[in-house]
């Protein structure tokens, strides 16, 4: 006994790269970040659901998130089959 047990890691591939790669290709296809940092005119189809697990740093991690895909144009939807 004694051991703590380990949140298990799921495996990302080395070249997946990360939410700033993710954002530079999406500005790539749709232009230049909008000025001032406000949020982009959402696009058809640009929608994303978060949902959000456990503890208070989980929730401050799915606010930057969900800045950052707003500013990129995308909307946030609150069912997931949306």
């Amino acid at each position: 006994g004694g051991q703590e047990a380990r949140p298990r890691r799921r495996r990302v591939p080395e070249d997946a790269g990360d939410l700033h790669d993710f954002m530079a290709r999406q500005r790539a296809g749709t232009g230049a970040t909008p000025p001032g940092g406000a949020e982009a005119a959402v696009e058809p189809g640009k929608r994303f659901y978060l949902e959000t697990y456990g503890c208070q740093m989980n929730e401050a991690d799915s606010q930057v998130v969900d800045s950052v895909l707003r500013k990129g144009g995308y909307e946030r939807v609150s069912d997931a089959k949306d």
